[in-house]
């Protein structure tokens, strides 16, 4: 096999492997139930429900820290800038 059609099998098995494996957790969890505890009790709430809100605050939080960080550094670079 060449370079490329490993390449080529890599692009597109990669990404099929991670659809699969997400319509396998989706599945293996649809029927699951909890409890959350953290700021008082909810009783029976889908473990996909939590899921998708780690996720999401997880992608938000990355985002957010990640601005923050890069601003930062500008503001650095500006200050330095300003002393010199």
């Amino acid at each position: 096999m060449t370079l490329q059609k490993v390449k080529l099998w890599l692009k597109l098995g990669i990404p099929a492997l991670i659809i699969i494996l997400a319509g396998l957790i989706i599945y293996m969890n649809s029927k699951n139930e909890t409890n959350i505890w953290f700021f008082g009790t909810i009783k029976d709430v889908g473990v996909l429900w939590i899921i998708c809100i780690t996720a999401v605050v997880s992608i938000l939080a990355f985002k957010i820290f990640g601005t923050l960080r890069r601003t930062i550094i500008e503001f650095k670079e500006v200050r330095s800038k300003d002393k010199k």
